[in-house]
């Protein structure tokens, strides 16, 4: 018993989710992979460096991106911020990444993956680096700044 009386059905047209009839055609051919034509995959080494070198610069990146959160108030005293501040350095990391993603795309259209890769890594090296300089004495310290 159909407590909300009979379901109709809608026509759905080849172009509804926009594909049309020769795109969806070619999508059904492409979803028989070389395993269901009796052909083995074949499994590449540099593959899994490429694979290894992204978990790499995700790991790295995800470490930069927590470390002053992990100790707040020991950042917040040596850089003489509040905690306030400490947790924008956190946040502020969803703001860039929303428009460093949209550029991303844009990048690994233009230069592939490979090049893309270079320049995450360039990019997570000079921001490791701005991050160590200011930890060198004189440059956001003064010099009466005591560690203790």
């Amino acid at each position: 018993v159909d407590c909300c009386g009979p379901v109709q059905q809608e026509a759905v047209s080849p172009r509804d989710n926009g594909l049309t009839l020769l795109h969806q055609e070619e999508a059904r051919k492409d979803e028989k992979s070389l395993v269901d034509q009796g052909q083995p995959s074949t499994l590449y080494r540099r593959r899994w460096l490429m694979l290894v070198a992204l978990f790499l610069l995700n790991f790295s990146n995800g470490t930069m991106w927590l470390s002053y959160s992990s100790v707040p108030q020991y950042t917040a005293h040596f850089y003489r911020i509040t905690l306030d501040e400490v947790n924008w350095f956190s946040e502020i990391f969803f703001v860039v990444a929303v428009v460093m993603g949209l550029i991303t795309i844009v990048i690994l259209d233009v230069v592939g993956l490979r090049a893309s890769m270079y320049i995450g890594a360039g990019s997570n090296l000079i921001g490791s680096a701005i991050r160590w300089l200011s930890t060198a004495d004189g440059i956001i310290c003064s010099h009466d700044y005591q560690r203790s």
